[in-house]
């Protein structure tokens, strides 16, 4: 049982280290290479970059908080706990690994077409091990829990 444990940490971790870099390879060097911002609270953040500098995974972060709340109620302990997991391993890449990097300089079509297959990729891998990137995901789990009959 503890093995058991201790294996599904790793995995959720070695998918979690994947999809951060995904996500942060989609953000940093598609989105803001091409200077596009994607919706959610990416692209705001992404646009509090633009504009004032601000670090684009900590503005993430803080941008996310109010959300967190509010979902705590709803989506669970343990979605919302492996989700921050996932944020932090999002806001690393972001403002860390990908911070100082050039962006793509390329054809904007083809850097919107990556990103959003870039960004797809770390979204299905954190939805395959129960997790998100937080945002508007905790709006839409919340919407499902308050009212399951409808679609999201």
């Amino acid at each position: 049982m503890m093995k058991e444990k201790a294996q599904t940490l790793v995995t959720d971790q070695l998918y979690n280290l994947v999809a951060g870099f995904l996500y942060a390879l989609s953000i940093c060097y598609f989105a803001k290479g091409a200077d596009f911002a994607p919706g959610g609270l990416s692209g705001l953040a992404l646009l509090g970059n633009y504009l004032w500098g601000f670090p684009i995974g900590i503005t993430t972060l803080v941008l996310n908080v109010p959300l967190i709340m509010l979902g705590f109620r709803f989506v669970g302990r343990a979605f919302l706990g492996k989700t921050v997991i996932s944020m932090l391993w999002c806001t690393f890449f972001q403002d860390v690994v990908f911070a100082d990097q050039p962006g793509y300089g390329g054809d904007p079509l083809l850097a919107a077409l990556f990103a959003g297959i870039t960004w797809g990729g770390a979204l299905a891998l954190l939805y395959m091990r129960g997790s998100s990137s937080g945002g508007t995901d905790f709006l839409t789990m919340s919407i499902k829990v308050l009212r399951p009959h409808l679609s999201v």
